[in-house]
């Protein structure tokens, strides 16, 4: 089902890309989406890959914010 409407999107993108001003946010947003197309979509054609890396980087951010309190607390400064 997401095949179709990305093929739109993709299309919609190559359309419009000449159309926007160089430099501006939304061309390097298209740029950075077109560049980047086939590691974006690749979730089609593997469904072990997640469509996104939500849990990914939330793991990453526990991690580091368990491991910035341990600094903290092992050197004297996260205590009272």
């Amino acid at each position: 089902m997401a095949v179709p409407i990305l093929k739109t999107l993709h299309d919609w993108m190559l359309a419009h890309r000449d159309l926007v001003p160089n430099g501006s946010a939304t061309v390097k947003a298209l740029d950075y989406s077109l560049k980047r197309w086939v590691a974006l979509t690749r979730y089609l054609d593997d469904g072990a890959v997640p469509i996104d890396n939500n849990e990914l980087e939330s793991q990453i951010r526990l991690s580091h914010s368990r491991s910035g309190a341990s600094i903290l607390v092992a050197s004297g400064l996260g205590t009272s």
